[in-house]
């Protein structure tokens, strides 16, 4: 059954990136597979992907874009940020007391 194939292409993850994951991911890159890399070194990613990420159009950029922001600003910041839309709702209250003084 001919319509059943789908002609969908291999998605590969790779978890460590040193010498046998970085070339098997620059080679499964080279052959035309989306490569997600994993690492602890935040170098080492940044290598690869500088290497990797310029076939990206403008689409994907925007993605990895909006990813790396909302990573460093974190979960919880931005859901407060979008929960937090109601303008008469206060977030924080201070304590309102007269000081004596003298």
């Amino acid at each position: 059954m001919p319509f059943l194939k789908n002609k969908r292409e291999n998605e590969f993850a790779i978890i460590g990136l040193g010498h046998f994951g970085g070339s098997l991911a620059r080679r499964l890159e080279a052959l035309g597979h989306p490569v997600l890399g994993i690492d602890i070194d935040p170098q080492l990613v940044k290598e690869i992907a500088d290497e990797i990420t310029p076939d990206l159009n403008t689409i994907g950029r925007l993605v990895i874009i909006f990813t790396m922001f909302a990573g460093r600003l974190g979960a919880v910041t931005i859901m407060i940020a979008l929960l937090a839309r109601d303008p008469g709702k206060k977030l924080v209250d201070y304590p309102e007391e007269s000081i004596l003084i003298g």
